[in-house]
């Protein structure tokens, strides 16, 4: 048994037995210096109390562990009895030359915890493992009377889950499979399979994820997990499926009737890994089928009636080719110049014409009211009792001639006096009197 001793300078010590090793060199601390008389390597063997007393050991002492989990340190230490432990931690093996409580270390803090105690038990955890830390961890702890690091200590090593596509390359119709694989041996190799983020059925135990045959509507990105280890995904790796052109299709802007000497523009869509190379454009007519330009939008500015058709696209990448099918183009014949300007010059003959026949009705009805006025008050008037109503109705105002006009003007000629009658007058202020009482 091989022990290693720390002690504090100067340290000194009796070498009873040297031999010459095997394959053994000197193993010296940095505070032990020994003088050895002999030009080769030696290796020392110290027994008695200091060798059997001193030590560390680790179960296990290789860990291999997925990224993001967590990993539990099993240790032990021993020292002898007269010693009492006054501080315990674990290191870094790289910080051998300057010790450091990986609790101290930001790279640590919040994932480490020590579960041991300051007589025997030297036990970590180590929690959300990233890849930085695979490295050899060794424990530590002084007494009150020395101190001793516990080689060769634990090796970690943090490695996550991979997902491999065979082949690497994978066109339609091929049989694909997709592996879950990680280096560390895994005590249940069970795996669960995920695309685009959504879980995919469950499939047989350890076993890849295979299509037979694939086709393009497995595109997506894939990832795996362990069981036992649901949140800790592997990257995402995409699976892309090459395929020729599919689902090729024909769309019109604008929709609808198309009037003559409008614009329009076709547009052809399809679906293709790699994407379509070329989009050439068809018009099928009476005479046969006529190729037209290239490229994904067909425009067709100051459209006429020949245009009108049967138009399609094909779509072709390096896997192969696809035709749409065809769509009809129906143009119809918009109105001439000369057309609106007959349509306008008509429309406003005809609202004149309608406000014309509007104003001829309105006078008629004014009208005829007052014609009934006058011949309903003459047929009142000539059935009224009253006793002047003969002489009344034998003067209509309305009808007084310019002579009666001056026969009221307060300037009378000798014509107005030559055709007074003494009979009449007394009737005259009568009929003047009623006259007032009814324009009161």
């Amino acid at each position: 048994m091989y022990s290693y001793l720390h002690c504090a300078l100067p340290c000194v010590f009796t070498v009873t037995a040297v031999r010459q090793p095997s394959s053994c060199p000197v193993r010296l601390s940095p505070s032990l210096q020994l003088q050895v008389l002999t030009s080769r390597a030696v290796c020392v063997s110290l027994a008695g109390v200091l060798s059997q007393n001193w030590g560390v050991w680790y179960n296990p002492g290789n860990i291999c562990a997925l990224q993001g989990s967590t990993v539990v340190m099993g240790c032990n230490y021993s020292y002898p009895s007269d010693n009492t432990v006054t501080q315990t931690f674990w290191m870094d093996k790289d910080d051998s030359y300057n010790p450091t409580d990986l609790s101290a270390v930001p790279q640590y803090v919040n994932r480490i915890e020590y579960l041991g105690n300051k007589v025997n038990n030297c036990t970590l955890r180590l929690r959300n493992l990233p890849t930085s830390d695979s490295t050899t961890y060794w424990f530590r702890f002084i007494t009150n009377k020395d101190k001793l690091i516990g080689e060769p200590g634990v090796s970690l090593s943090v490695t996550g889950l991979q997902v491999q596509i065979n082949p690497s390359t994978v066109t339609e119709g091929q049989t694909v499979t997709l592996t879950c694989k990680t280096s560390c041996i895994l005590s249940d190799p069970t795996f669960t399979w995920y695309r685009n983020g959504l879980l995919l059925p469950a499939q047989t135990p350890s076993s890849p994820l295979t299509f037979n045959p694939v086709s393009y509507k497995h595109d997506g990105n894939y990832s795996c997990t362990a069981r036992g280890y649901d949140n800790l995904p592997s990257p995402a790796v995409t699976l892309s499926v090459r395929y020729a052109p599919k689902n090729t299709s024909v769309s019109i802007s604008p929709s609808g009737e198309i009037a003559e000497g409008s614009s329009v523009t076709l547009t052809c869509s399809s679906s293709a890994n790699p994407p379509v190379k070329n989009y050439t454009w068809f018009k099928i007519s009476g005479a046969g089928v006529w190729k037209m330009e290239s490229g994904q939008s067909l425009t067709i500015a100051e459209i006429s009636s020949a245009d009108s058709g049967q138009y399609y696209c094909e779509a072709q990448n390096n896997m192969g080719a696809c035709r749409s099918t065809a769509v009809t183009l129906v143009v119809s014949r918009g109105c001439t110049l000369l057309t609106a300007l007959v349509a306008a010059v008509g429309s406003v003959v005809v609202l004149l014409l309608a406000i014309l026949i509007i104003l001829l009705i309105r006078r008629r009805v004014t009208a005829l009211p007052t014609q009934d006025s006058s011949t309903g008050g003459a047929q009142t008037e000539g059935k009224t009792s009253d006793p002047l109503g003969d002489t009344y109705t034998a003067l209509d105002l309305r009808a007084v001639s310019s002579d009666h006009n001056t026969l009221r003007s307060p300037q009378d000629s000798d014509n107005y006096t030559a055709l007074q009658r003494p009979a009449q007058s007394s009737v005259y202020e009568n009929i003047r009197t009623s006259e007032k009482g009814r324009g009161n």
